[in-house]
């Protein structure tokens, strides 16, 4: 009878041992998941592990749904072309601006920006064609005070 208690006590120190590494582990883990959530997404109350468990899955949700987007944002701005296109003859100045149709204020702006530079626009059109935008000015250049 001895001998049988005697080979218990080591088997269930052993099994506490490994209980208590197992927890301090797992609480290491915790902690290190819960420090890759940034605290304006934190509740702020205290709340149980299976709650801020919840908390972070659903932040990390949140940034693969923004990965996403942000991915096919940078997906369709890259297949439309955007480029401008300036022919100078004398005294007359073509720009040929090609944009995506998201900057419609584009048209106005290259116009002010060329009436600031003494020209007179002769010229000026614009007209959607697909997922981009045309925009032809026709210019007669009078007086060029500082280069375009």
């Amino acid at each position: 009878m001895e001998k049988s208690t005697a080979s218990l006590i080591p088997n269930i120190l052993e099994r506490k041992v490994v209980e208590k590494n197992r927890r301090d582990k797992m609480k290491l883990l915790y902690s290190q998941l819960f420090s890759l959530v940034p605290d304006h997404f934190k509740s702020k109350e205290t709340v149980e592990i299976s709650e801020r468990v919840n908390e972070t899955i659903n932040y990390i949700e949140s940034l693969k749904a923004n990965i996403k987007k942000t991915k096919e944002e940078a997906s369709t701005s890259s297949q439309m072309s955007h480029g401008i296109e300036i022919h100078e003859m004398t005294p007359d100045l073509y720009v040929v601006v090609v944009t995506g149709l998201e900057t419609p204020s584009v048209f106005f702006n290259i116009v002010r920006v060329l009436d600031g530079y003494s020209t007179d626009v002769v010229q000026a059109n614009f007209s959607p064609r697909g997922p981009s935008t045309f925009h032809v000015h026709h210019n007669n250049v009078s007086l060029l005070s500082g280069s375009i």
